[in-house]
């Protein structure tokens, strides 16, 4: 890339390569030209991930002269870094360690090793134990030991102390995570010690925006924050507001239903509004993205195509789905024949513009759906074919049972 006469010229090349049975192996070269001089810089990384045992190594090499597009004269950049870690489960929980190392340039060396473990009390509760000791100029030790309850799916409290410095420092945390759709979560946290500390925040999410307010108070300073979050869009000639859409997005419609429950990739996003109309944001553009209702949220009278949709919207743009919900009545009708007989078992009826056919049962009933206010019924049984028009009455059963009604002869 060049940008200017005495701007650095940068080339890289980066070349992961993974290998079956022993890990993923990366190696990168890079090299730039600036008025410092001609640098390089290379990298080489192995990681093996497996369930008894966790390692990996990245080293990196930079000569004096290495810069970037973003730098502005001599900095202190490590002329080596090496970083290493290692981490295996245990029967009551996990335990890692790593290492790191920087050879600076201009400045001191850098040691730090730290150590860490996590150990299960139980089924909701986990002890956690970390230490950090770093060597050079400065060296200084840390660590901390919190107590951990899980409340549910999205909320925990913990509880700890804090070494650092020569300084202790206690500290209480109460936490709960906002759902990936709607919904509301807080946060509470209060530390003593050398600095006193207090924070609170409450998050809302809702099908129009996102809010949240917090508060900070240290050391005898109160501060706040107010923050709305939000968007306007147009989808179809509809104007709506949602949370915000800095990806792609679907406009969903389920008839005229309302608190209808919205899952895309299997995680709840959302409730369809009282006019039926959900936004969906946070979808993957150019991938198949499913979109599913929940059936049990619609009436008795809701008639539905399907409850699964898969959209591939292009980038920073939306789609509208349409879940073809509507409004229909179901009826189980008593049919007799011009004589008065019963409809023999087995016989076909259709109500008149629906494609859908339904099988009578013995003493002629049939049960019927998608039916509307007013309703033309075909019947075919044996060699007869013959209609009847069938009105729903103003009830609010569900699902009535009505008749006798006489399948006349017709050509219909």
């Amino acid at each position: 890339v060049v940008a200017h006469s005495r701007m650095p010229v940068k080339f890289a090349l980066v070349l992961p390569a993974p290998l079956p049975g022993a890990g993923l192996v990366t190696a990168g070269l890079a090299a730039s030209r600036s008025p410092q001089g001609v640098g390089t810089l290379a990298r080489f990384g192995f990681e093996r991930r497996t369930n008894p045992f966790s390692v990996g190594v990245v080293m990196e090499f930079v000569s004096s002269s290495f810069t970037n597009i973003a730098s502005s004269g001599r900095q202190d950049r490590p002329s080596t870094s090496l970083q290493a870690f290692a981490g295996m489960p245990l029967p009551f929980g996990s335990a890692g360690i790593s290492y790191v190392r920087r050879a600076s340039q201009l400045g001191p060396d850098i040691d730090i090793v730290q150590a860490n473990s996590s150990i299960r009390l139980g089924r909701h509760w986990s002890l956690n134990i970390a230490t950090r000791r770093s060597f050079g100029n400065r060296a200084e030790t840390a660590a901390e030991i919190f107590l951990a309850l899980a409340l549910g799916e999205r909320s925990n409290a913990s509880a700890g102390v804090s070494l650092e410095h020569s300084h202790a420092s206690f500290l209480l945390n109460l936490q709960r995570n906002a759902p990936q759709g709607e919904g509301l979560g807080y946060r509470a946290a209060a530390a003593t010690g050398k600095r006193s500390r207090v924070d609170g925040a409450i998050d809302l999410k809702t099908s129009s925006g996102a809010y949240s307010a917090e508060l900070s108070w240290v050391d005898g300073d109160l501060g706040t924050r107010i923050v709305v979050d939000g968007s306007l869009g147009l989808v179809d000639g509809r104007l709506f507001a949602s949370r915000r859409l800095d990806q792609s997005f679907a406009i969903v419609r389920v008839g005229d239903f309302p608190n209808v429950r919205i899952y895309a990739d299997n995680q709840l996003v959302g409730r369809t509004a009282r006019n039926g109309i959900a936004i969906v944001p946070s979808l993957r553009a150019f991938e198949s993205n499913p979109l599913r209702i929940e059936l049990a949220d619609l009436p008795f009278e809701a008639d539905v195509a399907g409850p699964d949709r898969m959209v591939r919207p292009y980038r920073r743009s939306g789609v509208s789905v349409d879940f073809g919900a509507r409004r229909s009545r179901n009826a189980i009708v008593n049919v007799r024949l011009p004589g008065g007989n019963p409809l023999p078992a087995g016989s076909v009826a259709q109500v008149a513009g629906n494609d859908l056919t339904f099988v009578s049962a013995p003493g002629g009933d049939i049960f019927l759906t998608g039916l509307q206010s007013t309703n033309v019924i075909v019947v075919e049984a044996q060699n007869l074919r013959c209609s009847f028009d069938l009105e729903l009455p103003k009830m609010l059963d569900p699902q009535p049972r009505l008749g006798p009604y006489t399948c006349e002869r017709s050509s219909r």
